[in-house]
Parts: C-alpha cells; sequence; structure tokens
C-alpha cells in the first residue's frame, strides 16, 4: 500500500483547510453595515409648536332648490353639484402669539364621496341665522383645498395654512362640481364638530418659511 502518499495528501489537506476556514468563518459572521439612507416614514410630520384648535362660531348649508331657506339650525352640513348645496363656516381665532406654522380645517365625513368638495376662503359678511342661497357671501376665485375620495366615517383634513395667519375672523366656503355629494356634521351635532386646529410657533421655535405654490 502507498501509505506515506496518503498521509502526504492528508497533511496537505489539512493546511489548506487551517488556511482558508478562518476567512470563511469571518465572512459568515460579519454583521453588514447599516446603509447610509434609510426610507422616511410615509407622511409628513406636523411642525413642532403649540397647538391651538378653534370650534365654528357658525356654520350652514345653503341650496340652490330652496334659495330662500336658511339652514343654520341643521346638524350637518351638505354640499353638492345636483342639487346645487354649498356649505360655509366660520371661525374666530384668538391668542395666536407666534406664527403660524400649520392651519388646518377639519371635518368629519358621516357620508363619504369619490371627489371631496374644495374649500375656498369666502367673506365674513354672514350670520348662521340668516345665510341662504341669495345672500350667501362671496368666496375667493382662488381655492384654499381640495380632496379627492373620503371615506365614510373620517375626518376630512384641508390643510388652510397661507389663509390663516393671525387672530381675526375667517370665513371658508365648501362647493364641487361633482353629484357625488359628501355630508359632514355641523357644529350643532353632538360629536365630531367641526374645527381648525392651529400649531403656532413657540418660543425657540422657528417661524415657517414663505410659502411656493399657491
Amino acid at each position: 500500500m502507498h501509505t506515506v502518499g496518503v498521509v502526504g495528501r492528508v497533511f496537505v489537506l489539512a493546511i489548506v483547510m487551517s488556511v482558508t476556514m478562518p476567512s470563511l468563518v469571518s465572512a459568515q459572521t460579519e454583521t453588514p453595515a447599516p446603509a447610509a439612507d434609510s426610507a422616511p416614514s410615509p407622511g409628513a410630520a406636523s411642525p413642532a409648536g403649540d397647538t391651538l384648535t378653534f370650534p365654528p362660531d357658525a356654520d350652514a348649508t345653503v341650496e340652490q332648490a330652496r334659495a330662500d331657506r336658511n339652514f343654520g339650525g341643521s346638524t350637518e352640513l351638505s354640499v353638492d353639484a345636483e342639487p346645487a348645496a354649498e356649505s360655509y363656516l366660520q371661525f374666530r381665532v384668538s391668542g395666536v402669539g407666534g406664527s403660524v406654522l400649520q392651519a388646518t380645517l377639519r371635518l368629519y365625513a358621516w357620508n363619504g364621496t369619490g371627489n371631496g368638495p374644495v374649500v375656498y376662503p369666502a367673506d365674513n359678511g354672514w350670520s348662521e341665522t340668516d345665510v341662504n342661497w341669495t345672500t350667501r357671501p362671496p368666496r375667493a376665485d382662488v381655492a384654499a383645498a381640495d380632496l379627492g375620495e373620503i371615506a365614510v366615517d373620517t375626518w376630512a383634513e384641508y390643510d388652510v395654512t397661507p389663509f390663516v395667519t393671525a387672530d381675526g375672523t375667517y370665513s371658508f366656503a365648501l362647493a364641487t362640481t361633482s353629484s357625488d355629494a359628501a355630508k359632514f356634521f355641523a357644529r350643532e351635532n353632538a360629536t365630531n364638530r367641526p374645527e381648525l386646529v392651529l400649531i403656532v410657533a413657540s418660543a425657540g421655535t422657528p417661524a415657517a418659511g414663505p410659502t411656493s405654490g399657491t
């Protein structure tokens, strides 16, 4: 038998394994370095600051088909194109000590829509008990915000930051070109009433930069 040859081959194999195994073990146990950039979480975070929440002083729906009728005491706000219906809200903002970083109009939709209404700044010359289709206040030509689909039993949130800048009275009109009516709870409802939510710069909070694209 060729005992010497077998022993030699075993010896050479042992040397090769002793050289290569540590590097293989090192490669298998090395912890991969984290990626330099991680994907941001979905959704933009609200700016830091003090939160102020205001209920509406007045809100009402107006209907073209019943142009002289007032609906100021209703528990709902309706917006539709056919038959035509618009809704108006007015808020009295006070106690804003710093720059307004964010202003959000929040409406609770008890009836959803595939095409949410558009929000416009409106004139303040109206009252909840008197407004109707004929006397409804003029609204701005440029919309403040628009939404697409609004699900049933959800809060619809409109960014109206460029239009709410300090203490004062602010009115908004909701209108649509869609016949898929949207219905929201009014301030007369027991729960989920409309609200205007402001985030205001507190001491040490940088003011918001200029808004572009409006």
